[in-house]
């Protein structure tokens, strides 16, 4: 298969145009269409559909584009490494809201500070969707918190550990002068994430562990807007912390002690074992390595 085919159609799908990917790769409209034609015709189905609106990918397409976009990716990043010589470099990092505001944010400070020439990128998500794209080669370094599934595909360094407490907010300051059982809280309106998120999960299992049935008042689909509701007295929460530390010094929300443990989680660095990354990597890996000790 012809890899400039493959260049422009991967083009083409970046831009969804024909015309601006020929402007991109400073060629005609004509060339680049009858390129998509020839790699039509070389797999024997139709890569894209035209519409009024514009174009479109059709299920072979999209199944083609899946393919070829992690390699690449990685060759848009060995590209880049040999360019600037590392001097300069494009640093892809992916991160959960959780380890944002627990590590990543002082991380990059002081990676500024002994790296000014690299430039970052930031993604975040889901735990499980940003570990998909370290699989994938988008993304370099990724910061997320334990439970998700490990395999041989990954580089997992343990960061720190995180303590999950569960907080309330004025209303429910006197549930913090003394210790209870889970049960005994049932009865109050819980905020929690979504139900397929990692967190959630770990919770639920917990719970379940417990023999203790929560439904929740309110789910939301990000940590970070449980917190505020909190402090504004929506209910009681599960919260990593170090997410609530600023809030509970402030006496914004309260801990409410239980007499059951909830299990550790972990903030671990996860990189690809089977994908190219620069030297740079590996001496910001170490950095963090030694931050973290």
């Amino acid at each position: 298969m012809n890899y400039e085919y493959l260049k422009i159609f991967y083009h083409v799908c970046l831009n969804n145009s024909f015309s601006k990917t020929a402007k991109e790769l400073y060629t005609s409209q004509p060339a680049i269409s009858r390129v998509i034609q020839s790699l039509e015709s070389e797999l024997s189905c139709k890569l894209f559909v035209r519409n009024k609106h514009g174009i479109t990918l059709t299920k072979e397409g999209k199944n083609l584009f899946d393919q070829i976009e992690g390699p690449f990716v990685q060759l848009q990043r060995i590209d880049e490494t040999f360019k600037f010589n590392n001097a300069y470099s494009t640093i892809y990092i992916g991160a959960t809201f959780t380890s944002l505001q627990i590590f990543v944010f002082d991380m990059l400070r002081d990676l500024g500070n002994n790296y000014p020439n690299i430039h970052y990128q930031i993604y975040t998500g889901s735990t499980s969707k940003i570990v998909d794209q370290v699989k994938q080669g988008k993304i370099d370094i990724a910061f997320v918190t334990t439970p998700f599934d490990k395999d041989n595909d990954l580089e997992i360094t343990n960061i720190m550990s995180i303590k999950d407490i569960i907080i309330g907010g004025t209303k429910y300051q006197t549930l913090s002068e003394e210790n209870h059982n889970l049960k005994e809280l049932e009865v109050y309106p819980f905020l929690l994430l979504s139900s397929d998120s990692q967190f959630r999960i770990h919770i639920n299992n917990f719970l379940f562990n417990n023999n203790i049935h929560i439904t929740p008042a309110i789910e939301t689909d990000s940590i970070g807007t449980i917190l505020p509701m909190i402090e504004k007295n929506y209910g009681l929460t599960f919260m990593p912390q170090q997410m609530a530390k600023q809030s509970l010094n402030e006496k914004k929300c309260f801990q409410i002690n239980i007499n059951e443990k909830i299990p550790l989680r972990h903030l671990v660095m996860v990189t690809s074992a089977n994908h190219y990354h620069s030297n740079m990597i590996d001496r910001l890996k170490v950095f963090i390595n030694n931050r973290t000790k």
